[in-house]
């Protein structure tokens, strides 16, 4: 989709979260430890989640309507698991709720 983050626009989205939810650095360092996180591991969930929002503003870029956004964002899921899910494989130590590659594509894994 061409559809790129980059390093700045995850910083700033760490910032801007730090300073909402944060009141010092050590709060947000407790947050890290009791949470198990690491800073890498923030940072990438920030750009995965910039990514999915970047995503669904494409898909429904144009389309008025709440359910005619819900259709073609279903429409899209569908298409793009009918397109990649023959090509992913799950590793058994991470959860995935359906597996290409286990017992006809539908095993759940747990995170060990």
């Amino acid at each position: 989709m061409g559809i790129v983050v980059t390093p700045r626009e995850v910083a700033a989205k760490l910032a801007q979260i730090k300073k909402q939810n944060f009141k010092s650095i050590a709060e947000y360092q407790k947050f890290l430890k009791t949470s198990r996180l690491t800073q890498s591991d923030v940072k990438e969930n920030i750009k995965l989640q910039l990514l999915v929002t970047a995503i669904q503003t494409r898909i429904v870029k144009g389309i008025k309507g709440k359910r005619a956004r819900h259709r073609a964002n279903t429409r899209f899921v569908a298409e793009y698991l009918k397109r990649w899910r023959a090509r992913t494989v799950c590793a058994p130590a991470y959860v995935f709720g359906r597996c290409s590659n286990a017992h006809g594509g539908h095993r759940q894994t747990t995170l060990s």
